[in-house]
């Protein structure tokens, strides 16, 4: 096991792997795009479920051979709600679109902040 990264995320989307697991696809500021197993999450007792759009601070082990980051810690840093359908597939759009662009490390957190200022806005609009 490589040694552990703390960095912010927001989480762009999570899927179920196995029973217990998940794997979860965020956006960091110096990471930049990432994929990331969180073992046992799902199940865990002393764990909080982690929400699409909601930005964390991650602790990370860097990958050994595979893509995947695996995750050891979240704490939720900003919580960021739609309560208007509309808003939230705006949101969501804006998180889909951050998934798939092909970035330089140099570009990553002015587009965290993008992210965070767009978020931030359509929350404004929520009210």
């Amino acid at each position: 096991m490589k040694g552990r990264i703390k960095d912010l995320a927001t989480i762009l989307n999570c899927h179920p792997y196995s029973d217990s697991s998940l794997i979860i696809k965020a956006f960091c500021p110096r990471l930049g795009n990432i994929s990331i197993i969180a073992k046992c999450w799902r199940k865990a007792q002393n764990k909080s479920p982690l929400q699409t759009l909601h930005e964390y601070e991650l602790t990370l082990y860097e990958p050994s051979g595979g893509e995947l980051y695996l995750l050891y810690e979240a704490s939720l840093v900003t919580e960021r709600l739609f309560p208007n359908p509309k808003l939230l597939s705006t949101a969501l759009s804006g998180a889909e679109l951050m998934a798939n662009l092909i970035l330089s490390s140099d570009e990553y957190a002015a587009y965290y902040q993008l992210l965070r200022d767009y978020t931030g806005y359509l929350q404004g609009l929520a009210g």
